[in-house]
């Protein structure tokens, strides 16, 4: 399944398991995780978790300073829990590792994730990596304000309405 990076991400081959490994970075449920959360102490290996639908991502807290990947999950494109997931890591927890989607990710869902704070998405094995990056490019612009940098139009309006009085 392709992945389609949004930011800057570091290209790790991730192994997805049910336990710690000691030789190799992982990415573990997130029950699993904070079950060992003991014997993460002194870990030099990445560390991922996968955060299930109904999942609190706030049950991080104590861990998310080790984790290097928070992957959310859309069991069904129409479950929309984990943008507010995301947002939440990014502006409530400060978390600046990689959010990647993952399970039914749909390529006109792409623009939605880049501006809740996802960093990258897993398609759905029936996405084609193409549409998903042309709908990535399709809008330059946003309506509302979010976690990303974007500016929303009424402000983008304002300012230039201040600017134009400037000049007058």
């Amino acid at each position: 399944m392709p992945r389609v990076d949004f930011r800057d991400v570091e290209d790790i081959a991730w192994t997805w398991g049910q336990e710690l490994v000691d030789d190799q970075p992982i990415v573990l449920p997130l029950t699993v995780l904070l079950e060992q959360a003991e014997e993460l102490e002194g870990r030099n290996l990445p560390l991922g978790v996968v955060v299930r639908a109904g999942e609190n991502v706030e049950d991080l807290g104590p861990v998310l300073d080790r984790l290097s990947l928070v992957a959310l999950d859309f069991p069904a494109y129409t479950d929309g829990r984990a943008y507010s997931s995301a947002r939440v890591l990014r502006e409530h927890l400060g978390f600046q590792g990689e959010i990647r989607a993952v399970g039914d990710v749909l390529a006109d869902q792409l623009r939605f994730m880049l501006r809740c704070g996802f960093s990258s998405a897993q398609l759905a094995p029936h996405v084609k990596e193409d549409a998903a990056l042309g709908a990535l490019q399709r809008f330059s612009g946003a309506y509302q304000a979010s976690s990303d940098d974007v500016a929303p139009a009424h402000r983008l309006r304002r300012l230039r309405t201040h600017q134009e009085k400037e000049v007058a």
